[in-house]
């Protein structure tokens, strides 16, 4: 789960580093761009910090033995979070590759 923050976090990071970069050299125009690539790390963080707090319920739930399945259905929430944070880092370094190439 912290690689997924990081790796989702920097990439956004790097994003608007990228666009503040564009807006100080007056290439505004060019700005939106790399919003869909800014949107898909976003919501890559986004679903890390739920998968997160998923991660923290399922072992809640493991203290309890009346609660076991609710555990289990945490896990498998965080699982899918987690993986639908990493496609989302995914598309959004197929969609900044793709805008760096309209920019060349």
């Amino acid at each position: 789960l912290k690689f997924l923050f990081l790796l989702n976090g920097a990439a956004a990071i790097a994003i608007l580093t990228f666009l503040g970069n564009l807006a100080k050299n007056d290439q505004t125009d060019k700005l939106n761009i790399f919003s869909c690539s800014l949107a898909f790390f976003s919501y890559g963080v986004l679903l890390a910090v739920f998968a997160s707090g998923f991660s923290y319920l399922s072992q809640w739930h493991y203290n309890f033995p009346e609660k076991e399945k609710a555990g289990n259905w945490y896990r498998v929430l965080t699982i899918l979070f987690c993986l639908a944070s990493c496609v989302l880092f995914m598309e959004g370094m197929l969609s900044t590759s793709s805008n760096l190439h309209k920019l060349i």
